[in-house]
This record gives structure tokens, C-alpha cells and sequence, in this order.
């Protein structure tokens, strides 16, 4: 049995006295508040929470304790309560080692390992040195094959090696990808970020705002509905600079000197500038593929792509399953091409009305919007714009066009893909051999038009987020057709597995799917 590296004792025993000190500091206090403790209990409990944190953090190092064997990677933890974990190799999905700035300068890393319980991460083994990091990465990969290297992704042997090199970001991609890589909590958080920079930008903000009905002074017994919505209306626009800014400069350092390559039957990927994360993922762990374009990548011929597997939770998923951060759309298809065998998709459009059922959805919810408006006006009063939301009414049939138009799906002999989205258009390619089951759906509007909707579900976590593989809004009949395909293609991938002998493309399979 080993354990992790002597640094972190120090920083457990560090962290638990600040810890169990401040609960024996508030403790004291609120005892002595209401006179059950004189004030000098405050200087006793607070060093004695400090102390009684030492000894947890240093029991909690010596009682930690890992083992890694042939097939196992086994953790036994615990101070109060005894834990052991078993995990199998063969059971991993993936294995992250992160170093931060502080790991780096001590030769140190940290080993994260997902398994496919799509939860919160199975095992991580914090500062531990880089070449033991190294070990158990190489101790996953190995199952199954032969002795693997045992140079990390972003060691020079591996950077090094041309023939397992599949992809690497170039500073103009990482530049244009950074631009374009804004999320909302970035803006969300320069928002709320905004009482904190002083009452100088307040009262700035203010003063632009008041000439267009905007409040006098930034107090609540000065604002109004119609004040309040000016002042957002103005705030708007520098906070969304702001967010976009700290956005691209944190998709930057994060996706610095990205390579993807390949090993045996591993993905090896290596990034960041300031916390460099590095890992491998199993090709057979690899349930779908995922080529993202946002509307301005897609106009300038760029493109995305992402690996699911089922070991991420979906917040590690967003940045941990990056294949391809942006490239060119023929580069990034060619990575894609390389990883899993599809050919040129020929999509297949929606039903026309479909796109008449956007209309009413989209139409529906401005009115919604608008009467909720007016039931804050009649019940708060001093709210004139109530009305706003109906100037939206004449984007309602070009936005139920987009969403119609960029949606489709496509059936080869080995994938089906699925695409949707107009903003931010992602196209699913999911193998057949990974289909865990199909499902059909339909809801009451759905039943009025004679539509309905087919999922294409794999192990990947994404379906309980609303990004899963599903060919929306087609014909009744197309869907059961689409379903028995489907249903089809998992007996035969099933009994392939049971048979272990490669799976055979299903003759269920109509001409009127189209071809991949």
C-alpha cells in the first residue's frame, strides 16, 4: 500500500485547522452573546478547533492509503469510518491529471478517476508526484494490450510521437475559439460582480440611464418597474462585454497547447496554460461523437467536436470531452472520421408542419411573457412597458423557421446522426453498437399533428440534461420505422457481444432513411 505525497499532510492539516478553528471561534461567539460563556471562551475554543484540525488532517494522510494491482485500483480512507474502494481498470471511463500552478512548481499532480456512473468523480488521488500520476494512467491504459508507454500526454516522449498524433490547436483556432466560447454564467457572474466594483459605477451607469427614463439614484425607494427595466436595459451591454472578456481569456488559458493523440485504444488529450489538465479515455468507452458549430463558426466554415462517454457528470463534461476545441469543418470531420467510420451524411428535413407548431409554441410563449408583464403592471402598478414583449411577435415564424430548417437526421449502415439547433447546431453521431435503448415520445400537441419523437439513447449522461440523440418532430409512421430500426440494431449489437463476433448491419433498414 502507498500513499500520497508527504505536501499533502501539510496542506489537509492546514485546511482542517482553519476549518474546525472557525467552527470553535463562532461557536464561542454565539455562546457569549447570550451569556452562556464568558468572551475568553472564544480564545480557548478557537486554538483548540485549530489544533483538534491538525490531528484530523495528519490522521486523515496516514489513514489514506492506496494499492495499485493487476487489475484493481484500490483506496482505503477514512479517519472515523473505514471506506474501501475496489475500482476496475476495465470498469474506468477515464483518468484526468490535473496540475496547477502550485502542483507544477513542486512536481506534484492530481489523478482524477471517472467511472461510468456519470456522478461526481469515483476516485481522486490529490498531490501525488507526476511520475506516479503518470503510473496509474499508464496502469488503466494497459488493460488488455501490450505494455504501454508510460509517458504522459504532454511529456516530450509522447508530444513527440507523430504517428499518435491526431490533432493540435493552432494559436489562430485557439484564438477565434476563445472569441466565440462566451457562456452565460460568465455574464452572470460579471453581473453580480457589478455591487462590488463601487458606487463610482453605480452612479455612472445611473446617470446614463436617467435621461431615458431611468431611476435618479440606485436606491431602492427610487425605483420603479419602468426605472429598474431602463437601468438592465442600459447595464446590459458593458456587462456582456465584461463577461465576454473574462470568457475568452478563461477559454484561452484553458484550452492553451491542446493536442489530442492517440495511443493503442486510448485518447490522450493535454491543455491548459495556467492549470495544465491532461488524460486518457478509452476508445471503446466512447459512446457517441458530437460536432458542435455556434452560428458565426458555422458561417466561417468551423467546426467542433466532442467524445461522450458515460464517466463525466455533465458540469466535467463540458470541458473534459473536448476531441477537437475548433478547426476547420473538413479537419474536424477527419478526426471524426478516424475515431468512428461514418461517411458523407445526407440529411433528411421535418415534416411542414413541424414548423407550424414552432409558430403556435414560439407565439404562445411571447403571449405568455406579455401577460405576465401586464399582471405585474395591474398588481405593482408604475410598470408602463408592460407591452414590450410583443414587439417580438414578427420574429416568431423567422425563429420557428431556424429551428425547423436546422433540424434532420440521417441513417447509414453502422450510425445514425442526428442534428439539431440554429444558435449553437450540434450533430450526433452515435454507432449502433452503442444504443442502450429507443425510445418514443409523444406529447399532446404532438398527437394533434400526427408527429412524434425517437431517441437514439447510449450510456452517455447527456439525456438527463436534454442533450441527447433525439430526431425530433418526424411523421408517426417514420417514428415507429426509425424505432423498429433501432430495436433492430440493438438485438444485433447484443447478440454480437454475446457471440463476440463483429456486428452485422441489420436488414430492417427501408431506402426511404436516406444514407450516411
Amino acid at each position: 500500500m502507498k500513499r500520497r505525497h508527504p505536501v499533502t499532510a501539510v496542506f489537509r492539516s492546514v485546511g482542517h485547522a482553519i476549518q474546525f478553528g472557525g467552527v470553535g471561534f463562532f461557536a464561542g461567539s454565539m455562546f457569549s452573546l447570550v451569556n452562556l460563556v464568558g468572551v475568553d471562551t472564544v480564545l480557548v475554543l478557537f486554538p483548540l478547533g485549530a489544533v483538534t484540525g491538525i490531528g484530523y488532517g495528519l490522521a486523515a494522510y496516514y489513514r489514506f492509503e492506496y494499492e495499485l494491482t493487476d487489475a484493481h485500483l484500490v483506496i482505503h480512507s477514512g479517519v472515523l469510518a473505514r471506506r474501501e474502494r475496489e475500482i476496475p481498470f476495465r470498469r474506468v471511463q477515464n483518468v484526468d491529471v490535473t496540475r496547477d500552478l502550485l502542483d507544477r512548481a513542486l512536481g506534484l499532480a492530481s489523478v482524477g478517476v471517472e467511472t461510468a456512473g456519470g456522478g461526481a468523480t469515483e476516485a481522486t488521488l490529490e498531490f501525488v508526484s507526476r511520475s506516479e500520476a503518470e503510473r496509474i494512467q499508464a496502469a488503466v491504459r494497459s488493460v488488455g494490450d501490450d505494455p504501454p508507454d508510460t509517458a504522459s500526454p504532454d511529456s516530450p516522449t509522447a508530444r513527440d510521437d507523430k504517428r499518435s498524433l491526431l490533432f493540435e490547436l493552432s494559436l489562430s483556432e485557439l484564438a477565434l475559439f476563445s472569441l466565440g466560447s462566451v457562456r452565460v454564467v460568465w455574464v452572470v457572474l460579471t453581473l453580480s460582480a457589478v455591487p462590488l466594483l463601487g458606487d463610482a459605477l453605480a452612479r455612472r451607469l445611473v446617470s446614463v440611464a436617467r435621461p431615458f427614463g431611468g431611476p435618479p439614484a440606485l436606491a431602492l425607494d427610487a425605483l420603479t418597474p419602468d426605472s429598474a427595466l431602463v437601468l438592465l436595459v442600459v447595464a446590459a451591454p458593458p456587462t456582456a462585454a465584461a463577461g465576454w472578456v473574462v470568457g475568452t481569456l478563461y477559454a484561452f488559458a484553458g484550452y492553451y497547447d491542446f493536442t489530442l493523440g492517440r495511443s493503442s485504444d486510448d485518447l490522450l488529450y493535454a491543455r491548459g496554460l495556467l492549470q495544465r489538465y491532461s488524460g486518457s479515455i478509452p476508445l471503446d468507452k466512447v459512446q457517441r461523437l458530437t460536432v458542435t458549430e455556434n452560428v458565426v463558426h458555422r458561417a466561417l466554415g468551423y467546426a467542433g467536436l466532442r467524445v461522450e462517454t458515460a464517466g463525466y457528470s455533465q458540469a466535467d463534461a463540458d470541458d473534459r470531452d473536448v476531441a477537437v476545441p475548433l478547426a476547420s469543418r473538413e479537419r474536424t470531420l477527419s478526426v471524426a472520421r478516424r475515431l468512428e467510420a461514418f461517411g458523407e451524411p445526407s440529411f433528411r428535413g421535418l415534416p411542414a408542419r413541424a414548423r407550424r407548431r414552432y409558430v403556435v409554441r414560439y407565439a404562445l410563449a411571447v403571449l405568455a411573457l406579455a401577460a405576465v408583464c401586464y399582471a405585474v403592471a395591474v398588481t405593482v402598478g408604475g410598470f408602463e412597458y408592460w407591452y414590450l414583449p410583443l414587439a417580438l411577435a414578427p420574429v416568431v415564424p423567422v425563429a420557428a423557421h431556424c429551428k425547423w430548417a436546422s433540424r434532420g437526421y440521417a441513417v447509414g449502415d453502422r450510425h445514425v446522426l442526428v442534428r439539431t439547433g440554429f444558435w449553437r447546431r450540434t450533430t450526433h453521431v452515435v454507432p449502433f453498437y452503442r444504443l442502450q435503448t429507443a425510445i418514443t415520445g409523444q406529447t399532446i400537441f404532438q398527437r394533434r399533428l400526427g408527429l412524434a419523437s425517437v431517441t437514439a439513447d447510449t450510456a452517455s449522461s447527456s439525456l438527463l440534461f436534454d442533450r441527447s440523440a433525439t430526431v425530433h418532430d418526424v411523421d408517426e409512421d417514420e417514428a415507429r420505422r426509425l424505432h423498429r430500426l433501432f430495436r433492430a440494431e440493438l438485438q444485433n449489437a447484443v447478440g454480437a457481444e454475446e457471440t463476440d463476433t463483429p456486428a452485422a448491419p441489420s436488414q430492417a433498414r427501408g431506402r426511404h432513411l436516406g444514407g450516411v
